[in-house]
């Protein structure tokens, strides 16, 4: 069993590292020493087993691929049950959550947040506080899908200090990070800012190209919000630069300020290539008013219709996307 927690660990770390092939090989080698093991019954095998399969749940969720995630979490909920430690029991729950944002294109469910709340309820059961910390994250994620943004930043931010006490560097990044986008959806320019400057070190250090796009779209942000127009599209390219050949899903930090800066210069191409991006299937579901607007907008391009009808659904997509806080 040993070999195939040394192949399971390799794969965990692929992963963090979005690796994901790599990841999934070392995985199912890891899968294939444990099934040519003669015993099968052992707490210790399946408990090998379990770490196993919540590791391919995870490579899933950051390819966008939810219906692997049901599977295997459908297949081991009788396992986790009987066999799972605390520790997998809890992070079998936030699995659930992370499968129901991944569904939902994070809109979310009531759902996400009980599977979210049970996640967290065992880790304090259980004393790990670096678990803690994930699953306060967790939790905060599945308020900010439903936009409930006060107890999104709430959770997030009690994230961020514990993730701060025991020294969590990724934990720390992903929490200042979505608290980052809780303050920009609330229009707070000077919270913004003040995040960005504590954050931006321990951004930069990690190098997560999520992450560093994330900052560079915010620092975007605040340059539009200045009215400063040329850097702000200099930065949200650069924020897209690094999820171009990634599966981000919150590429709208960026795409929103890339749209309505090249439309009110004329370059209605380039803003149809921008809402063409937003309706990624892999990209966050927007609202249903917007996403129509944007999909007229597309679909006419693509026709070659009007492009006085094009330019009108991207501005009424736009004005919308201000109302609802993305630009």
């Amino acid at each position: 069993l040993s070999m195939a927690r040394v192949h399971q660990k390799i794969g965990k770390n692929w992963t963090r590292q979005l690796r994901f092939k790599e990841a999934s090989l070392s995985l199912g080698t890891a899968e294939e020493i444990l099934q040519a093991a003669s015993d099968h019954d052992g707490a210790e095998w399946h408990a090998a087993w379990l770490e196993i399969k919540l590791g391919q749940v995870e490579n899933f969720y950051f390819q966008h691929r939810w219906s692997e995630m049901e599977e295997i979490l459908d297949s081991i909920k009788d396992q986790i049950k009987q066999y799972g430690s605390l520790h997998q029991q809890a992070r079998f729950y936030s699995s659930l959550a992370m499968l129901d944002s991944n569904r939902t294109r994070y809109a979310g469910s009531e759902d996400g947040v009980t599977y979210a709340r049970q996640a967290l309820t065992i880790s304090e059961q259980i004393g790990d506080q670096e678990l803690i910390a994930s699953n306060r994250f967790t939790l905060g994620m599945a308020f900010l899908w439903l936009r409930k943004l006060e107890e999104a930043e709430s959770a997030l931010a009690s994230a961020l200090a514990k993730a701060e006490e025991v020294g969590s560097l990724r934990i720390q990044i992903t929490a200042v990070t979505y608290l980052i986008t809780i303050q920009r959806l609330k229009g707070d320019e000077t919270k913004v800012q003040q995040s960005l400057a504590k954050a931006q070190g321990c951004i930069r250090q990690e190098g997560s190209p999520f992450y560093m796009g994330a900052m560079e779209a915010n620092f975007a942000w605040l340059a539009y919000r200045a009215g400063h127009k040329d850097e702000a599209l200099l930065l949200a390219h650069k924020a897209f630069n690094y999820w171009k050949d990634l599966t981000y899903p919150f590429q709208w930090q960026a795409l929103w300020l890339l749209l309505d800066i090249t439309l009110e210069r004329g370059d209605l191409e380039s803003a149809v290539k921008w809402a063409q991006c937003m309706l990624h299937p892999f990209q966050i579901k927007l609202p249903d008013a917007i996403e129509d607007h944007l999909t007229v907008a597309t679909e006419v391009w693509t026709e070659q219709g009007e492009q006085a009808n094009v330019e009108e659904n991207l501005k009424q997509a736009l004005t919308l996307a201000k109302e609802y806080g993305y630009l």
